[in-house]
């Protein structure tokens, strides 16, 4: 499957995969070929406000394994805005 096929699926069932059990909703999911070969991917959500540290880096690589790679650089936090949301990006193997 085509990593943009693979993409526009998972859009379709992130909020019910992660909406209900984490109060996730999924504002942006991109994915791209790197000049250097790799595949990776760019996942951002609204999130609970009750979360902890430890259940945002579990749901981060929850949903980086569900799209079928691993937790790549740094997890962005914006807290601006009405509700927290949170960037991340995905290395794809």
């Amino acid at each position: 499957m085509a990593m943009s096929e693979l993409i526009e699926k998972k859009k379709k069932l992130f909020n019910r995969v992660f909406g209900m059990k984490y109060s996730l909703s999924l504002i942006e999911m991109k994915a791209w070929d790197n000049k250097d070969g790799r595949e990776l991917a760019e996942v951002s959500f609204a999130y609970g406000e009750l979360m902890t540290a430890l259940d945002i880096q579990v749901v981060c690589v929850e949903i980086a394994k569900w799209l079928g790679g691993e937790l790549y650089g740094t997890v962005n936090l914006d807290f601006s805005g009405d509700e927290p949301s949170l960037e991340m990006m995905v290395e794809f193997q």
